[in-house]
């Protein structure tokens, strides 16, 4: 008998043994029964309902979670096709095989394709090879992004399209990878680019231009220049014939008329070097005490022409030394000093200041006591042509200061004026601070060697302007010990140096024929001159001129018009040089 069964028949007071003895029992026994399969169909009808409750409730779940996922997903893919259709530059989706996937609106366009002819197309044959290099570049492991910026696509239409990409890879875990080719159209930029060669190609030939210009009016002024110059001060320093007071007074408008055009010369031709990036300056340190009285001297005439008092240099600028170039500060001073007496008032005064400045500097400062100058002035003081003047009385050529503001620029330095309309005008200078030179450096350049040779020496000068030759004829007669043999062409002064072998050699660059650099090489080819001082004469006084001479193995490089006294020193210390090489 079942256990249930017999649990049943102990509850109704049965013995499960014997069972029902009675119609009783048998009665309640099967009325227990029928009750409990009764309960057991409620209770199956119960959990049916309730499973198929739950069942459609899972369903309807289940379809409003799937239909908010695919309304979620179709508005994330039309976000994402807006967000790929706004951008700016051609972007294409690769399957692994380099097929065409998606294709954004730019790049149908930059292709002139239509997105049919675009989809499912391998892309490096649709474009061209250029691209190929990259997307095969996707294929090794772990690689990263390719780029190139000087590639060129194949349209649709057969034209060509000068493009940069970049090809990323996209790929899932343990899948090939496909890649995003995105690229940009570079004909603006790539014709942006050819224009900025061409300018600058053209500012070359300009520069080119202007040098040569540059180079030819420095030499074609300053030829005649020489003449003007070079006689007058033969003049000036003649005893043995003296002029008359009325001659000198006449000598002295020739000489400094012809050293202020002369100044002027410069000055233009220091301007257009420097707008043409053509000027170099040599740093070295620079006592500016030592300098600034030399100046003040130079400038002292000026001065008291015009009853301008000149203060004596303050102390301080004697125990400093600044970096700079000597020669362009030395014209930075000269011009702010000359400025400062020319532009003053009658009887006025010029002082030299001297401050630290920041960082080590130091400052130097040029006031004087004129009428100052207004905010107008002050802003427009540096521009070429900026004249200072309110009237035409004070000569220049307007461009001083612009030059002086470019030559401390190049020397690290600054420049700046402080003035007010009616109390006068401070012009500051601003310099890195250098160890002082030795008292020897700067003797050095106050002094040149001034010893004559006691037995006559050979000086060949090769030379094809008669002036010029006729010049240096007249300022060697103040050597008697030396002689003096000229040529009129290189290739005749090569042959009189093999014959008269000349101690010194004096050339001109600019030679008919044959120029100097070549007589130059002709004459060091022999071993009798290889040691021979050789010194260039000429009216070319570009920078670029005279370091090309250096180089090219001139002892000297002396620039017409010749300055007599150092012509004349240079010859000395040449010789000197010369006369202890046999």
């Amino acid at each position: 008998m079942h256990r249930l069964l017999k649990t049943q028949l102990r509850r109704l007071r049965i013995d499960p043994e014997q069972g029902p003895q009675s119609p009783e029992q048998w009665t309640a026994l099967l009325g227990r029964i029928g009750s409990a399969y009764e309960e057991a169909d409620q209770d199956r009808y119960t959990l049916e309902r309730s499973l198929d409750v739950s069942s459609r409730e899972m369903h309807e779940l289940y379809d409003a979670l799937r239909a908010s996922s695919e309304s979620q997903l179709a508005a994330e893919r039309d976000r994402l096709k807006a967000v790929i259709a706004s951008v700016g530059d051609g972007l294409c989706l690769l399957d692994p095989d380099h097929q065409v996937l998606l294709a954004n609106p730019e790049s149908l366009r930059l292709l002139a394709a239509e997105e049919l002819d675009l989809l499912g197309r391998n892309f490096p044959e649709f474009v061209g090879i250029d691209c190929s290099e990259g997307l095969l570049h996707m294929t090794v492991p772990d690689s990263g992004p390719y780029r190139a910026d000087d590639a060129v696509f194949q349209r649709k239409d057969n034209t060509t399209l000068p493009v940069s990409f970049v090809v990323n890879p996209v790929s899932s875990e343990g899948e090939r990878p496909g890649s995003v080719v995105v690229f940009r159209d570079t004909t603006a930029q790539r014709q942006h680019e050819q224009a900025l060669r061409n300018a600058r190609d053209s500012a070359e030939k300009a520069n080119q231009a202007k040098s040569e210009f540059l180079s030819r009016m420095s030499h074609e002024l300053r030829t005649p220049m020489n003449s003007i110059l070079g006689f007058a001060q033969l003049l000036e320093l003649d005893d043995e014939s003296p002029l008359s007071e009325d001659q000198r007074d006449s000598l002295d408008h020739i000489l400094r008329g012809g050293r202020h055009l002369l100044d002027l010369i410069n000055e233009v031709l220091d301007l257009a070097r420097i707008e043409s990036g053509r000027l170099e300056v040599s740093m070295e340190a620079v006592a500016p005490g030592p300098l600034l009285e030399e100046c003040l001297d130079l400038i002292r005439p000026l001065a008291n022409k015009r009853s301008i008092e000149l203060g004596a240099l303050p102390p301080a600028l004697q125990s400093f030394s600044v970096r700079g170039d000597y020669t362009r500060l030395k014209q930075v001073f000269i011009n702010l000093l000359s400025n400062a007496v020319k532009y003053n008032r009658q009887g006025g005064r010029v002082e030299v200041l001297a401050a630290k400045g920041g960082d080590g500097r130091r400052r130097i400062g040029i006031a004087d006591t004129g009428p100052g100058l207004s905010e107008a002035q002050i802003q427009a003081i540096f521009e070429p042509f900026g004249r200072l003047a309110r009237n035409e009385e004070v000569e220049g050529t307007g461009i001083g200061l612009t030059i002086t503001r470019r030559l401390m620029d190049l020397m690290g330095g600054t420049i700046e004026v402080e003035s007010h309309e009616g109390e006068g005008s401070v012009f500051w200078l601003e310099l890195d601070q250098e160890r002082p030179q030795s008292a020897l450096e700067q003797e050095g350049r106050a002094e040149e060697l001034a010893a004559v040779p006691e037995h006559q020496e050979t000086v060949l000068y090769i030379e094809d302007n008669p002036a010029n030759l006729q010049l240096v004829k007249i300022i060697l007669r103040r050597r008697p010990g030396i002689f003096l043999i000229s040529a009129e062409r290189a290739e005749e002064g090569v042959e009189m140096a093999k014959a008269h072998n000349p101690r010194l050699i004096l050339m001109d660059i600019n030679l008919p024929g044959m120029d100097g650099f070549g007589a130059l090489a002709a004459i060091r080819e022999m071993d009798a001159f290889a040691h021979t001082p050789i010194v260039a004469v000429s009216a070319n006084a570009m920078p670029r001129e005279i370091q090309r001479a250096e180089e090219a193995g001139f002892d000297r490089y002396l620039t017409k018009p010749l300055d007599v006294n150092l012509f004349l020193a240079t010859v000395d210390e040449m010789l000197l040089t010369g006369a202890g090489v046999d």
